[in-house]
This record gives C-alpha cells, sequence and structure tokens, in this order.
C-alpha cells in the first residue's frame, strides 16, 4: 500500500462514516427525545444573549456542545436537525483525531483499521446522530492526547516505506531527547484537555490518563519519565486554570448538578458498606463490551453490546496481543511469537484509557451505559485493529485473499449496523414512545398546515420537555403554541376567535372528568397523521373561547368575590364532588381559572382537605398547564384528585387551593378584589364524610 493508496482509503472510510451519519438523518432518531430538545432550547437561549458557563436544564450540564450548536444555529435557524449535525460534526472530527493518534504512535494500518470501526460501528453511529453533548467529549480528548504525545512520540516505521510492513521488533518509539516540548504543542493540548470539562461528565475522569501515563513511567521508564513529567505538569495546570470557572460556579451553586448525586448512589451504598450494588454495576461494565449492553431503547437495541460477536472476538484477541507485548519476553532470532505491532506504551495507554472510560459503567450499571462509556469509544476498535492488523502479518500482507477478507468483515458490519439502526432499532415501536414521535409528527403536520391558536395535549408538556421539543421542530409563524396535560387539565386560547385542542391518541386523551367540560367546542374530529400508523391519530376540538365560557358557566360554581392569586391568576369556578363521600373514594375537585399576567416563573397548584386540627388529611399539588407558557387571557382548568384516608372520621371538612413556588415552596399571596388579604390560599368548599 503506497501512501496515495492510504489516503485515498482514509478518505473513503471518512466518506462512507459521514454517508452513514446523514442519511434520512431528519427522520432517525424517528422524533426528539427531550434531551435533544433541551439542547436545542438552550443553544436558542446562547443565541438570545443568556450565557452561562453551565446550564441547568435537563438536571445540569456542561454548556460546550450547547455553544457550538448556537454558532451554527446563528447562521440558520432553531431546528433539532442543526443539534444533530453538531453531533455529526464532532463524530467525524473524531475519526479524523483518532487516525492522527493511532498513526503516530502505531503504525498506518492499525489507524486505518481503527477508523473504519468507528465509521461503521453500531454504536459510533448511534452516538454520532443524536443531539446529545457526550459526543464531543472524545475529539477533545483524543486531541490533548495527541499534542502532550506528538513532540517525543514518534513510531520509527514512519520512516520507512509503507509497502514492507516491518516486523514487531521495529515497532517503537523514537530515542528520548531531552530538547523541550514546543510551547505550542503544550498550549494545544492543555486547551484541549481544559475544554474537554466543558463537554460532559465523565471527563472528570478522562483526564486520569495524563497521571496515569506519568505513574507508569516513573516505575518502568524513568528516563521517559524525566522527559515528560514537566511539560506534563504544565499541561494539567494550564488545563485546570482553562477549566476553572465551570468548577468556581459548581462550587458556588451545589445544587445545579443534580446528575452527579444520581450516578453515585451505588458509591453511596459502598461507603455505606453494602458492596452488592458495586459488585453488580462492576460486572455489568465488564460485559459492556463483549457480550451485553445499554438496557435502554433510547440509545440502543437492549442488551446489545458494544461491539458485534465477530469483531468482539477480535477485540479479544487485540487485548491478549496488547498485554502479551506488555508482560511477553522476547526469544532469540527473530522476536516473540505471539507479540501486537504495537510498544507496551501505546498498551499501557490503551488499556488505561479503556479501564478510566469504563469507570462509569463500573459505578452505574448497564442502564443508559451507551452514554456514560462514551469515552471509551476511541479506543474500542483500536484492539480488534490490533488483532487484524496480527493476523495480517501472519498471513502474508500482500495477499489478496486476506485484504478481501478484511474488506469482507467490514462491510459485514456496515450491513449488519444499517439493518439494526434504520430498521430493527429506528422502527421499533417503544423508540418511538422514547422519541416522542407522534408529538413529532404532529409538529409537522402544524408546520405544513396549522394556523392560529393551538393547544397540544402531551404527558410532559414542561418547559425542559414537550415544549423545547415545538421551539426546535414548529417553524410555521401562523401558529401559536400552548401546552398542557389532557389527562389532569385544560387549556383554552382566549382572545382570538377559535382555538384549536389537540389531544394525540398516545394517552394523552382527555380525562373523563374533563371531558363533558369540551361539549360546548364547536368541531370535534380525528385525524391519522400517519396512515400506516393508528398511534399517530389525533382528536381535535375547535373552541371559541367566548362560547366555551358561556356554556362552562352552567358546570361551575362561580366566587361572588375576585379572587387572584398575586395578580397573576384569578379563580373563575370550582366544580365540587357530589356529596356525601366516603373514605378511601377519589374526590374530583375541578378548578377554573383566568390567566392576568404571564411571567417566565414555574407555579405549582396545591390542593388540600383540611382536618379538624387545621392539618392537611389529603392533598395533591401539581399544575397540568405549566405557568411559564401561560398567555395572559387564556383559561386553565385543572382536575384535582384527592383521596381521603380510611381512617378518616364522619363530618364535614375544609377544601383550599392555592399557588406556590417549586423551588423555594414559597406560597403566592391571596388578593380579594385587587386587596391584599394576608392570605396565601383560599377555601373552595367543604366535603360532607360519611
Amino acid at each position: 500500500m503506497t501512501q496515495f493508496q492510504e489516503k485515498l482509503w482514509r478518505l473513503l472510510i471518512l466518506l462512507t462514516a459521514a454517508v452513514l451519519r446523514l442519511w434520512d438523518l431528519s427522520r432517525v432518531p424517528p422524533g426528539l427525545t427531550h434531551d435533544e430538545a433541551d439542547h436545542g432550547l438552550s443553544a436558542w437561549e446562547v443565541l438570545q444573549g443568556q450565557w452561562s458557563i453551565y446550564f441547568s436544564v435537563g438536571y445540569g450540564r456542561e454548556p460546550l456542545y450547547d455553544y457550538v450548536t448556537a454558532a451554527l444555529m446563528a447562521l440558520t435557524r432553531p431546528s433539532f436537525l442543526i443539534g444533530r449535525l453538531t453531533a455529526v460534526f464532532f463524530s467525524l472530527l473524531l475519526l479524523a483525531a483518532v487516525y492522527a493518534l493511532i498513526k503516530r504512535l502505531t503504525s498506518p494500518r492499525i489507524a486505518l483499521l481503527t477508523i473504519a470501526g468507528l465509521a461503521v460501528g453500531f454504536w459510533p453511529l448511534m452516538a454520532s446522530r443524536q443531539a446529545l453533548r457526550s459526543i464531543t467529549l472524545p475529539f477533545f480528548l483524543v486531541m490533548a492526547v495527541y499534542f502532550w504525545l506528538r513532540p517525543t512520540f514518534t513510531n520509527t516505521q514512519h520512516r520507512s516505506p509503507i509497502t514492507q510492513h516491518p516486523s514487531p521488533n521495529t515497532h517503537h518509539l523514537s530515542p528520548i531527547t531531552h530538547h523541550p516540548s514546543p510551547t505550542s504543542h503544550l498550549l494545544l493540548s492543555a486547551l484541549f484537555l481544559g475544554l474537554s470539562f466543558y463537554t460532559y461528565l465523565a471527563s472528570r475522569i478522562m483526564w486520569l490518563i495524563f497521571p496515569g501515563m506519568l505513574l507508569f513511567w516513573f516505575f518502568t521508564h524513568r528516563e521517559r519519565f524525566q522527559v515528560m513529567w514537566r511539560p506534563t505538569l504544565m499541561i494539567l495546570l494550564l488545563a485546570g486554570v482553562i477549566s476553572s470557572p465551570l468548577w468556581v460556579y459548581l462550587q458556588q451553586n451545589p445544587g445545579v448538578e443534580q446528575r452527579l448525586g444520581q450516578l453515585t448512589q451505588t458509591l453511596d451504598e459502598a461507603q455505606n458498606g453494602n458492596l452488592r450494588p458495586l459488585a453488580t454495576t462492576i460486572m455489568e461494565g465488564v460485559r459492556l463490551i463483549p457480550f451485553r449492553g445499554d438496557t435502554a431503547w433510547r440509545y440502543n437495541i437492549p442488551d446489545r453490546p458494544l461491539l458485534a460477536p465477530w469483531m468482539a472476538l477480535l477485540w479479544a484477541l487485540g487485548i491478549g496481543l496488547v498485554l502479551a507485548r506488555i508482560f511477553g519476553r522476547e526469544r532469540p532470532g527473530d522476536g516473540p511469537i505471539w507479540q501486537a505491532n504495537v510498544s507496551a506504551e501505546m498498551g499501557i495507554l490503551a488499556l488505561g484509557w479503556l479501564l478510566l472510560g469504563l469507570g462509569p459503567v463500573f459505578i452505574t450499571g448497564r442502564f443508559l451505559a451507551n452514554t456514560q462509556a462514551i469515552g471509551v469509544m476511541p479506543v474500542l476498535y483500536f484492539f480488534p485493529a490490533v488483532g487484524i492488523d496480527w493476523m495480517l502479518d501472519r498471513s502474508d500482507n500482500r495477499s489478496p485473499f486476506a485484504r478481501a477478507a478484511v474488506g469482507f468483515l467490514f462491510v459485514a458490519i456496515a450491513f449488519d449496523t444499517v439493518q439494526s439502526y434504520f430498521v430493527t432499532w429506528g422502527q421499533h415501536p417503544e423508540v418511538r414512545i422514547q422519541y416522542e414521535t407522534p408529538l413529532f409528527n404532529l409538529l409537522d403536520e402544524l408546520n405544513r398546515s396549522g394556523r392560529g391558536e393551538v393547544a397540544i395535549s402531551n404527558p410532559t408538556p414542561g418547559r425542559y420537555h414537550s415544549q423545547p421539543v415545538g421551539l426546535v421542530t414548529l417553524h410555521n409563524p401562523e401558529v401559536t403554541l400552548r401546552w398542557f396535560d389532557g389527562r389532569s387539565a385544560l387549556y383554552i386560547p382566549a382572545g382570538a376567535g377559535e382555538s384549536t385542542l389537540v389531544f394525540p391518541a398516545d394517552g394523552s386523551a382527555p380525562a373523563p372528568a374533563l371531558t363533558p367540560l369540551l361539549e360546548p367546542s364547536l368541531t370535534q374530529t380525528t385525524n391519522r397523521l400517519n396512515p400506516t400508523d393508528p398511534a399517530d391519530d389525533v382528536i381535535e376540538f375547535v373552541i371559541n373561547s367566548d362560547l366555551w365560557a358561556d356554556g362552562a358557566l352552567q358546570n361551575f360554581s362561580l366566587p361572588d368575590q375576585s379572587l387572584s392569586f398575586d395578580h397573576r391568576i384569578t379563580l373563575q369556578g370550582v366544580i365540587l364532588p357530589e356529596q356525601p363521600v366516603q373514605p378511601e373514594t377519589q374526590i374530583d375537585v375541578i378548578t377554573w381559572w383566568l390567566v392576568e399576567q404571564a411571567a417566565d416563573v414555574d407555579l405549582v397548584l396545591f390542593t388540600q382537605i383540611l382536618g379538624t386540627d387545621g392539618l392537611p388529611l389529603t392533598q395533591i399539588d401539581r399544575l397540568d398547564a405549566p405557568a411559564n407558557a401561560w398567555v395572559s387571557g387564556d383559561y386553565v382548568i385543572q382536575l384535582h384528585q384527592l383521596t381521603l384516608p380510611a381512617n378518616t372520621a364522619a363530618g364535614e371538612y375544609e377544601i383550599i387551593t392555592g399557588f406556590y413556588f417549586p423551588d423555594d415552596g414559597v406560597r403566592l399571596p391571596l388578593t380579594i378584589d385587587g386587596e391584599n388579604v394576608g392570605q396565601d390560599y383560599w377555601r373552595l368548599g367543604t366535603v360532607e364524610v360519611r
């Protein structure tokens, strides 16, 4: 293989990777998860000037991915596709970076085989087509290591023709020199390492590659240690300075990083003396690559390992070869019998990288492991590449049969990946649920033919779930969206004449207690967005807010005073349960509200039945028409379903309601006829218990 052929193969691999990553990107995955939509929301907020060193949305996350997405959005418009293109962009950069690193530390052939696996493998393809920040970490980490090792480490094979593959004995690193590393390389390594902390949580483990290699050199290669410890220390210090704004922010805002607390529960159990959960997750991490993988449909075909069976065998072979290279002894004559074409140092680096990358999975287990183990990706296919390289050496480098067998292997992997990803995974019903496909298709239909005020029922109508999906999917300026959960609430847009309430058939149909309230609607129709899938059916109610309000007067009991909470929302009416009631039976209370003031806040509506001592016998706290998306003049109807305890004594009990902020629990003050009465709840009525 000449140098021209090497470049040609590299280009072919990158083109194959690009085609697989860009093909049908707008439809597979078949919708949008709220995590992807949240990234789009953060990117859009960046464009609006809301910059942050750390985003609290989605349990907290690092910001670099969102800033890159925002830069791309600035050239176009907010769109879920921009987020996925950002992921594709970083995945292709990763292939180029891995090739450069592996080629420098081993050989061009091993580098080509490594990126070929990354190009056509199922897991790399899955990760590169999702608008998630995790895909950014491998690229920055590889670049940091590349510039760290580049000045000192040069494989001597680069100085000889590629057409003659040398024996394993010639694969060694360049002689040690005591010249300092170029400042530019140190700065670039520190820059990439520092920026890696702004990519994904696993970066807080992966940086240990640097001190880990120093420790290895200290015990085995003191001369190498003497050359490398100063530049390595400088890189770590500069990376710490670059990442320090993030650490300062997290130190000052300890509550924003909710995900970290969720991920360390296994360690907390171990500290308390219960080692069984940790032992279980460690075993799951060990089996992740060759045997059993992520259990969630969201990012995997459940239980599919990171490597297909035939590739897993080559991975095991590569691991064995690397270990033999590290611990093996050479025999006199032509070298060792069982040895890889890599140096011991490269073997230690790759194995350490592998273990650190699996570190999060050792703590969290298999659930969502395909994301947690993202640090493994740069070296995952390095070990199969070492195995293939060794077999080619033993068969005959120039054998057309051997080369054809290798080519057939990667073509077979590509076909399996296409079938598994685009068909088995992409068309599975559970994936449609995870990626909110019915909602996605509804928004797509509104893009084509929607108009006016539209309120969409969805099980997750909040600011960090359905709302971001709408933001990055809907681009029709003639449509204005509202959000609610029709299983326990209604939202009636007002002030615009007729509006449309849409209930997808995927479990968001109106609750039976609320269905009679929709009778004043003008029309009711059922539409099928996808002719082949009844799950995409939607029920639409066209409602005139004025006519609806007139009809609702017949159902609700109306207050004789103007009752407002913090001048934000006014109580219009209430429907109390039929009297009397019995303990352990469900009690339905319905409240009707008029939005007076729209504000970007989150609120919770509480309803309590008080005992004779003034303490709640039972209560429910929820608001299924999120306050952050309210529009002044709209109507909100909330269903409160309460159950009295079995030991509730006969008697009459008060029902009260009010609002509070979820972050601090502070209640909104009540005003009656515009006057603050020093009260933070309102008595809706009473319930008689027999």
